[in-house]
């Protein structure tokens, strides 16, 4: 008599979930491949926009973590070891890989986000109304404005483009001047009437002087320029925001000082009259900034080009 075989009941086979990726946390990856691309700390330091001493931590741990020495340290240079040199090389093609998937994505969805950081002042009086422009010529970027006084961190911030005062010259950055200090006290003409028709030089000792208090150089330069240094003010108004200057000098409150490009249009339609003649230029103005290795990048390669092209 054959035997029937009795099929066995046995638990099903479970799969073992996938092993997580082993990856060292991103920031020291990156520190590391860009310190080697330059075999410089310092430079690395100025491409990322870090200190010196937080690119030397991330390559520290990173070695640590790995347990694999990756620089050489001597003195005066900064080899790489044939471990950092191969870990290096799959680096850089990773994050190439990175960049161009993004690019492509980008490109898929035609759309590129741009997010600018930029003075109230600078922002209101002349970046704004220049923007319908750039709008009309690239609809599918889109832009967040944010305004502050200070320096962006462009990593911690999440800003790709800021508007800067000075003389263009930050390490690790690209800048682009859009224009330099040209400064021209203004008022109202009815400030004018209000001081007898005419004012002179010797006049603004009696006028309401409207300060800016970040920018305390200002008067006292364009004063000594006009040939009156030293001359003092019986009354003054300080403000901590140029937008307020402009404020409080539309409304007849008193002399103010600001750049030219700012009140172009008031001055062309009337509202607001420059009495003196003198401009104080100096060496400094205001400046596109942007990571010197983000220049390609979409949103920011156009925006810079449109500066490149009004300005």
């Amino acid at each position: 008599m054959a035997l029937k075989s009795v099929p066995s009941k046995m638990s099903p086979v479970r799969k073992s979930p996938p092993m997580a990726r082993k990856i060292p946390p991103l920031n020291a990856l990156r520190a590391f491949e860009t310190a080697a691309r330059h075999c410089s700390l310092s430079k690395a330091a100025g491409e990322l926009v870090v200190s010196q001493a937080a690119v030397s931590r991330h390559v520290k741990f990173l070695e640590e973590y790995l347990g694999v020495r990756l620089f050489d340290r001597k003195p005066s240079s900064l080899q790489l070891t044939d471990a950092g040199k191969a870990y290096a090389k799959r680096l850089t093609q990773a994050f190439n890989e990175i960049a161009a998937a993004t690019d492509q994505t980008l490109g898929v969805s035609g759309k590129a986000r741009l997010s600018l950081r930029a003075y109230s002042t600078f922002m209101l009086r002349w970046l704004l109304p220049r923007l319908p422009d750039f709008q009309l010529r690239y609809p599918r970027i889109e832009i967040k404005i944010t305004t502050a006084v200070e320096s962006p961190d462009f990593a911690r911030d999440g800003v790709d483009v800021a508007i800067r005062y000075g003389k263009g010259t930050w390490p690790g950055l690209y800048s682009y001047r859009i224009f330099g200090d040209a400064l021209r006290p203004f008022c109202t003409p009815a400030f004018v009437e209000r001081m007898g028709g005419t004012i002179a030089l010797d006049d603004l000792a009696q006028c309401m002087r409207l300060h800016h208090s970040r920018r305390p150089t200002d008067w006292p330069d364009w004063l000594e320029l006009a040939g009156a240094p030293g001359l003092e003010a019986d009354a003054n108004m300080v403000f901590d925001d140029l937008l307020l200057v402009h404020e409080a000098a539309l409304r007849g409150l008193g002399m103010g000082i600001t750049q030219q490009q700012y009140i172009e249009p008031e001055l062309a339609s009337g509202v607001l009259v420059c009495p003196f003649e003198p401009v104080l230029r100096r060496d400094v103005g205001y400046y596109a900034v942007c990571r010197a290795g983000a220049l390609r990048q979409p949103g920011i390669a156009e925006f810079l080009a449109w500066l490149e092209e009004i300005t």
